[in-house]
């Protein structure tokens, strides 16, 4: 249902740094993303999903550096039941 659930120290310090919001635990991410963003988002879930994609993952420029995203989902059994998502200040390469 796109609801953030969980977050550890280090990423509320880093979405305090760079975005201004400390803790969105209980959140929607429809309410940290825009309209055109969520599209991507139930897309790559429903890849997901279907396990047509089996991990996700991009690079963002910010103020001061880059920031590598990695999505990884996990099943309950056959089902998708989340995806977790790392954060990275820095590139893959």
């Amino acid at each position: 249902d796109f609801n953030i659930i969980y977050m550890n120290a280090r990423a509320k310090k880093l979405f305090k740094e760079q975005y201004n919001r400390e803790n969105l635990v209980g959140t929607n991410m429809t309410e940290c993303h825009q309209p055109e963003t969520m599209e991507k988002i139930r897309k790559l879930f429903q890849e997901f999903r279907s396990k047509e994609k089996t991990l996700s993952y991009y690079v963002n420029d910010l103020p001061g550096g880059k920031e590598t995203v990695v999505q990884v989902p996990f099943y309950d059994g056959d089902h998708l039941a989340g995806v977790v998502e790392f954060d990275f200040e820095s590139t893959l390469a």
